[in-house]
Order: C-alpha cells, then sequence, then structure tokens
C-alpha cells in the first residue's frame, strides 16, 4: 500500500501552504508478511530532481498488522536529486506494526550516485516494531550524498532492535559518498530496545572514498539521546569494518547521552576494524554522559589496531564541559590501538564518575583545570597505552585504587586523593611535572603499610604529601613508611616533596626556648610523624642512599620522639590529677588554723569552712611539653572536741569541691578537672608538750576532660572520664617556744608527715579516634620541716609564722597506654615549700582567721603560689 509515490526521472514539485494541515493514514490489515506499506516515497534518477516542500503540518501515520513499513522513503540514482522539507509548526511520521518479524522505518533514504537533502523542522517521528525500527534510515551511504537537517525533532523509536539513525554503507559495492546532518534547536532521540536500542548507529563495512560521514549542530542547540536496550543500548556508535572511510562529528551545541541497559551499554563507541579509516568526534559544547544498569558499561570507547599506519586516527575530543556520570567501578574513557586518542581540553567543569584504561598505544589525555573538576576513578595504560594527565587549580583527581600513567603535570594545588578506603593504592608515573601539586595519602603504621607514589623516569617542582592524621593507629613511634619511590636515573628526578598537615598545613610549633621547626607533622597514634629522605631520619635508621625516594619517618625533637597534642594531653591529664592529689596533701595548720589556741578555752564543736587557690608549672621533659595549671576550691568541715586525759581530741568530716583547668604551651586548649571529695580526721594534741598527730582519710571522685587544637587545626575532645582517688595521711609535729613572755612568745615548730594516695585506672578516648588507658597508680610523699613564728596572747590571739619544707616523693609512677603505647610518667622528685602565714582568734567570739601562703623551688612540678584562707568557729 503506498499513498504517494513518484518514480521517474524527476521534475515533479508539490508544495503544500502554511497554516494548514496535511493528513496521511495507512492502515493494513493484511496478514501476509510480505504485505508491506509506504506512505510517501519518491524514486528520482538520471539528472532529475523532485522537490517536496511541505509549509503546512504534515502528518504520515501508517500501521501494518505483518509486513514492512515505510513512512517515507527517498531513492535518487543516476545524479537524481530529492529535496524535502517539513516546514510546518507540528508534523508528524508515526509507523508501527503488530507482527513479529517486520522491518518498520520512519524515514529511509538511498542514493547511488544521486542526492537526497532533507529538512525536518517541529517533526515527531515515532516508530514501533516487535522487531526492527529505524526511525531515520540512510542505506548505502558510501555510494551517493543524503544530507539532513533537524530542527526541533522528536524521535521515538522502540523495537526489539531499536535505531534513531542508523547509517549503513552498500552490503554489495564500494564506492564514494558524503553524507551530513545537522541540528538545530532541540533535538531529542529515544531509543528503547527489547534487546538492543542505539541512539545514533553508523556502520561502515564497504569502502568510501568520499567524503564519508558528518554531524554537526548549531552552537546554541541541544541533542538529547536517550537509549535503553535490555541486552545492548549504545548512544552514539560508530564501526568502520573495512578500510578508507570517513566520519567527522562537530557538536557545537550542547549534548545529553543517557543509556541504561542489563548486559553492555556504551555512551560514545568508535572501532576501526581495519586500517586507514579516519573517525573525528568533537564535542564543542557542554556534554553530559549518564550509565545506568548492569553489565559491561563503558562511557566514551575508542579502539583501532595497533598496527595503523600513521594517517589513520580515530579521536574523540571533549572541549567544554564534560559529565560523565556512572560508576566508580565501571570504565569512563578507553582506548585501545594506535592513534586511536580521547582528549579532554578541560576548558569548563570536568566531572567524572569512572576508570581510564589505554592500551596498545591508545591514548587518553584528561586536563582537569578548575576547582569545580574531578576524576573518580582508576587510570592504568597497561603498559602498551598512553595516559597524561593534568591538574591546577585546586581539581581532584579521587583514586580508587591502583593506578598507572605516563604523564602527571600537577600543578596550583591539583590533588590527587589516593584511596580513602582500607586498602592501600599506588600510583605509578613515568613523568612527574608542575609544581605545587598536592597528594593526599593514607597507611597503616603499625602493618608498614601505606599509599606509594612511584615515579619511573622523571620528575621536576615542588610538591605536597598530605597524609592522612590516624590517631587511632597503634603506632610505637619507632615506624617507618615509604611515600615516594624515584626508580630512573637519579639526574632525572628534580622535585622535592614536603609535608602538609590536614585543613589549614600548620606547622609543628615548639616551646619559645627553641627555634621554630619549619616541618609541618602528622599523627598515627602517640606520635608526630614528618616527611623527608632517608638521611632526614633521626630517630630511626632508614637504610637508603637514593635521595629521591621520601618517606614518613617519627618527628625528632632533641633527639626523641614527639608525642601528638592529644597524647600530650592525656598524660598531662594524669598529672594534674597527681597535682590535685598535691593539693590534698594540706598540712593541719592549713585545715584546721592553729589548735594550740584551744588549749586554754576547749569548746566541743567546730566548724570550718576555707578556698584555696593556686597555680602549677609543669615543664617540659622527654615526654611532653610544659604546661600550667589553675586550681581553686572549697573545703568545709565540722569537728567534736573531747578530752582524754592530756590529749585535746578532734574528731571530724570534711567536704570539698575542687577545680583546676589546664593549659598548654605548645598547643592552644585547656583540660577542666572537678572533683569532690569526703574525709575524716582525727587529731590530737597534747596540752602539757604541744605534740600533735593528724590522721585523715579521704575519697575523691574526679571528672575531667580535654579540649584542644592540634597541629593540623583539628579539634580534639575526650570524652568526660570518671577517676577514683583515696588518700591516707599521718601527720607530727612538736611546738617549742624558745623565748616566751606575758604579751608574746616565739616558737618553732618542726612537722613532718606521711601521705599515701592511690588513683584508680581510667580511659580517655579522644574524638580522633585515641585511647589512653592509665594504669592504677600509687603515691608516697614524705615531708619533714619547720614553722617558726610569734604567738601573740590577749583576748585576741595573733600568729605569723613562716614556714620551709622538704618534701619528696617515694613513688608517683603513673603508667598510660596510648593505642597500646607504653609511657611511664615518672613523678619520683624532692622540693621545697616556703611560705607565710597568719593566724587570728577572737576568743570571745570563738572565731578565728587564718591565711597561709606558700610556693615551691623548681622541680618537675612547680608550685607558683597558692593561698589557703579559711575561718573557724567554735562553739
Amino acid at each position: 500500500m503506498v499513498f504517494i509515490k513518484h518514480s521517474n526521472r524527476g521534475g515533479v514539485k508539490v508544495t503544500s501552504k502554511a497554516g494548514k494541515t496535511f493528513t496521511s493514514k495507512i492502515f493494513n490489515t493484511s496478514d501476509d508478511k510480505q504485505a508491506n506499506s509506504l506512505n510517501f516515497y519518491s524514486s528520482t534518477t538520471k539528472n532529475g530532481e523532485s522537490k517536496f516542500l511541505f509549509n503546512s503540518n504534515m502528518n504520515l501515520i501508517t500501521s501494518n498488522k505483518n509486513g514492512s513499513i515505510w513512512g517515507m522513503f527517498l531513492d535518487a540514482e543516476e545524479n537524481g536529486k530529492n529535496i524535502l522539507e517539513f516546514n510546518g509548526d507540528k508534523n508528524e511520521i508515526k509507523t508501527s506494526n503488530d507482527g513479529t518479524s517486520a522491518w518498520v522505518y520512519g524515514i529511509k533514504t538511498s542514493s547511488t550516485n544521486g542526492e537526497n537533502n532533507i529538512k525536518l523542522k517541529n517533526t515527531n517521528i515515532t516508530t514501533n516494531s516487535n522487531y526492527v525500527a529505524r526511525s531515520i534510515e540512510i542505506s548505502d551511504e558510501n555510494l551517493g550524498k543524503n544530507n539532513f537537517e533537524l530542527e526541533n525533532a522528536n524521535i521515538n523509536t522502540v523495537g526489539n532492535y531499536s535505531y534513531g539513525i542508523n547509517i549503513e554503507s552498500s552490503n554489495k559495492n564500494n564506492g564514494s559518498g558524503e553524507n551530513t546532518i545537522n541540528f538545530k534547536g532541540e533535538n531529542t532521540f529515544n531509543s528503547t530496545g527489547g534487546k538492543s536500542a542505539w541512539g545514533f548507529r553508523i556502520v561502515k563495512n564497504k569502502v568510501n572514498r568520499g567524503e564519508g560521514t558528518k554531524i554537526t549542530s548549531d552552537q546554541d542547540s541541544t541533542l538529547n539521546i536517550v537509549s535503553k536496550g535490555n541486552t545492548v543500548s549504545h548512544g552514539i556508535y560508530l564501526s568502520h569494518e573495512e578500510e578508507n572511510n570517513k566520519a567527522n562529528t562537530t557538536f557545537n551545541g550542547k549534548v545529553n547521552i543517557d543509556v541504561s541497559t542489563n548486559d553492555q551499554g556504551y555512551g560514545v563507541y568508535h572501532s576501526h576494524k581495519k586500517q586507514n579509516n579516519v573517525t573525528n568526534t568533537v564535542f564543542n559544547n557542554d556534554t553530559v554522559i549518564r550509565i545506568n544498569g548492569n553489565g559491561r558499561k563503558m562511557a566514551v570507547y575508542n579502539e583501532t589496531p595497533e598496527t595503523t599506519p600513521d594517517d589513520s586516527k580515530s579521536i574523540i575530543s571533549f572541549n567544554k564541559k564534560l559529565t560523565i556520570d556512572g560508576e566508580p567501578t565501571d570504565p569512563a574513557l578507553v582506548s585501545s590501538g594506535k592513534n586511536a586518542e580521547i582528549t579532554v581540553a578541560g576548558k569548563d567543569d570536568v566531572n567524572i564518575l569512572g576508570n581510564i584504561f589505554t592500551s596498545n598505544k591508545g591514548k587518553v589525555t584528561l586536563n582537569l583545570l578548575n576547582k569545580n573538576s574531578y576524576l573518580v576513578g582508576l587510570a592504568k595504560n597497561n603498559d602498551t597505552g598512553i595516559i597524561d594527565m593534568k591538574l591546577a587549580n585546586s581539581s581532584n583527581w579521587l583514586m580508587t585504587d591502583d593506578s598507572k600513567i605516563n604523564t602527571l603535570d600537577i600543578s596550583s594545588e591539583g590533588t590527587v586523593h589516593f584511596s580513602n578506603t582500607e586498602n592501600t593504592a599506588t600510583l605509578s608515573v613515568d613523568n612527574l611535572k608542575g609544581n605545587g601539586g598536592i597528594f593526599k595519602m593514607q597507611g597503616n603504621v603499625q602493618a608498614g603499610k601505606t599509599d606509594l607514589l612511584s615515579i619511573k623516569t622523571s620528575s621536576e617542582g615542588n610538591h605536597y604529601i598530605e597524609f592522612k592524621n590516624m590517631a587511632d593507629s597503634k603506632s610505637t613511634g619507632t615506624e617507618v613508611l615509604q611515600l615516594v619511590e624515584s626508580s630512573g636515573k637519579a639526574k632525572d628526578y628534580k622535585a622535592v616533596f614536603s609535608l602538609l598537615n590536614e585543613d589549614n598545613h600548620v606547622s609543628v610549633l615548639t616551646d619559645d626556648k627553641k627555634p621554630s621547626h619549619p616541618k609541618a607533622v602528622i599523627e598515627k597514634g602517640a606520635y608526630l610523624y614528618t616527611l623527608g629522605r632517608a638521611t632526614d631520619s633521626k630517630i630511626v635508621s632508614i637504610t637508603d642512599a637514593n635521595v629521591n625516594n621520601w618517606y614518613l619517618f617519627p618527628y625528632e625533637d632533641d633527639g626523641k620522639g614527639k608525642l601528638t597534642p592529644g597524647a600530650e594531653s592525656s598524660l598531662s591529664f594524669s598529672n594534674t590529677i597527681y597535682q590535685i592529689n598535691l593539693l590534698n596533701t594540706e598540712t593541719l595548720v592549713q585545715r584546721l588554723g592553729e589548735i594550740h589556741f584551744d588549749k586554754t578555752d576547749l569548746k566541743p564543736h567546730n566548724a570550718w569552712i576555707k578556698h584555696v587557690n593556686g597555680k602549677y608549672t609543669s615543664f617540659a621533659n622527654d615526654t611532653i611539653g610544659s604546661f600550667s595549671t589553675h586550681y581553686w576550691g572549697i573545703k568545709a568541715g565540722f569537728d567534736w572536741l573531747s578530752l582524754r586525759n592530756n590529749w585535746v581530741n578532734y574528731n571530724g568530716i570534711s567536704i570539698e569541691n575542687l577545680n583546676a583547668s589546664t593549659y598548654p604551651k605548645r598547643f592552644e586548649g585547656k583540660t577542666k578537672i572537678s572533683g569532690k571529695g569526703i574525709g575524716i580526721y582525727s587529731t590530737w594534741l597534747n596540752k602539757n608538750n604541744d605534740i600533735y598527730v593528724d590522721l585523715v582519710g579521704k575519697m575523691m571522685r574526679y571528672k575531667g576532660k580535654y579540649d584542644i587544637v592540634n597541629y593540623s587545626n583539628e579539634n580534639i575532645k575526650s570524652n568526660n572520664a570518671s577517676i577514683n582517688s583515696y588518700l591516707l595521711s599521718i601527720e607530727t609535729g612538736k611546738r617549742s617556744y624558745l623565748l616566751q613572755k606575758k604579751e608574746k612568745a616565739f616558737y618553732i615548730q618542726p612537722e613532718m608527715q606521711l601521705i599515701y594516695q592511690f588513683v584508680d585506672d581510667y580511659t580517655l578516648h579522644s574524638s580522633n579516634g585515641l585511647k589512653s588507658m592509665t594504669k592504677n597508680s600509687n603515691s608516697l610523699i614524705g615531708r619533714i620541716g619547720f614553722r617558726a613564728g610569734l604567738d601573740f596572747y590577749g583576748d585576741s590571739v595573733l600568729s605569723p609564722y613562716i614556714k620551709l619544707m622538704y618534701n619528696k616523693e617515694f613513688l608517683g609512677s603513673v603508667v598510660n597506654d596510648l593505642n597500646t603505647a607504653r609511657i611511664e610518667m615518672n613523678n619520683k622528685d624532692d622540693w621545697f615549700n616556703y611560705g607565710v602565714g597568719i593566724s587570728h582568734e577572737n576568743k570571745k567570739k570563738g572565731r578565728q582567721i587564718y591565711l597561709d601562703v606558700q610556693r615551691s623551688n623548681k622541680h618537675l612540678i612547680r608550685q607558683d603560689w597558692q593561698v589557703n584562707l579559711g575561718l573557724r568557729y567554735s562553739f
């Protein structure tokens, strides 16, 4: 069945007026599979010319039950020429078939030494078949000329084998042909295949000595290609299966390719099966390629024979914005064979999810040149291909696995992120170029595994390695990790690597007494590490004469390793607990004032309260830096007085609340500890000889945490740890009067005291993963010394004094496990306390006010000052 059929030497001209609608419907219900239908057919030969200029709206609707269908078929032979234009506002070519073996075409052209010129404007082509559906077919492309111009066309193709545009050579003869397709406005191709689907399919299996195929699009145009094939799905497919073929595609407008498959899917596919072919596909505008589904999926594939001659090329170029949206495990850019090249210019944002592979002299050139550009995937040249990459201006490559490329030109904070999984990765580069590139690495110190940059031939420029802080690793502070390997000739390696911290890349700080160190550091477990050559390592000896190899090794500070701020804070935390416990080793006069005033005016009860305030300075040692501790607190108690022969006995209870804040000198932050306690005491004073004995027992419950900023400007916080501490103390002394008058007396009072303290174990968990376990610790401090002063008698008794005490710590060892790294802090030392005090008692009111001020000489922990101010009422 045919609606319009023209077959002669040409000379026919058919036109229609604008504003009209022309509709042709053919419904063929024959069961005969040979009952084909053509809605529009023109065959022009022997220099004839046929013109079909439709300015009206055109509707060509064709339906068959079984036979094949051509919505339109134009054939030009022997210099014949067909011209077809759809210029209406709304045009439709619709073909459909209910059979299982029919070939259904929307529009088909064939030219043998002839020419077909077709312009389709505002045209919807819908093609449906249960077998083969081809919306636009150019057959015998190597024998004549076919020129298409599509403007604002929508092509919907559904079939078991579905083709939006299909271009094929003659299946019999070689020849010379030229075919062009130009896109204007917005054009959309939707191809859905039960088995396979192609957006564009170009297959050349015969020689074409002519200009071949040219596809172009206008700069302000948009081309959308959606391909959904259950088995095979292609966006743009081009295969040269015979020699001497050409295909040149230049998309000046935007291109969006969306491919879905359950088996095989390709966004852009080039293949040269034979030699002496030229294919060039250029994307000069924004391009998006999306690959979805399962199975073998590739965004861009380019293949040529490995032995192809130099003038035979297959090139795919992306010159503006490029987005490849797939799975990071799928290939994104694949090039195999001589002169098979894929080039991404990087002139705009480039976002690629997927891998890069080359082999057999195939080449990929990828440029990521701005901060919005990235590659997520690996890159491998398989030893026989070429991959050249350039990263600049804070662009990023997230390398998901081992990669091997030829040239890496990296500069201006272009960044390579090695695999951020538990597995380490190696980047092998023949030549490293640029200046100011960043390599973000990580590794397992304990296992000795790390990311590696392996440079095979040459290197240049100053580059940076940012190694991931791993405070949760189990480091002993003696491990060495090689990060850069240079295996070629020494004279060809000129690159210098420096370590960057994370975040703001801050160099390690030092105490004021030391010069500033230029090296940056990273954290591994409890220790700091830095980067350098083998000869730079001082803590651990590295046997490597190659000065172009770079290692991560322990940071050296005065010949020893250096702890991280988190580790130092954990250790200073235990020191702060020790310092607060020193505060609890108060003397009798600091707690109750002068009990000797009570001998002549005994009252059955005493209530007292005191405030303590002071500061400790802990000096830097081989393990941690210096820090200062400011402490303050309130203590109160009540006791009952009783006489036992010549002894005055005070039995009482006490409560207290203490607080401390510790400030490190090397880094920002502080440690806060607060404690609550309860105690009992029994004090004895002999009225006859002024000997006294003071027995004290206490239990303290501390809570504390730290909040610091490490050398990478990371905020590190610990949990709020709970610590139990217990104290037993015995103090004795005797007041001896040397000069005694009615109104005053000079005395000297020798004293000695023994204090035992036990601190239960506790654990600090840092927000960065560091775990500090502090074991049970014991302290035994002995004190011996004297107070000397004057007692002024009367209704108001005043007693100023001076004091000098010698103290010695007999135990004091604290063991910390920092991620299993055992560090022992030894507080065993001796020191002197000295100070002044004064007590005033109003006997009529039963009130005593007492003040004690002291400090210590410099030792491991210096008490800068301490003030005790108390008030006691007797009633």
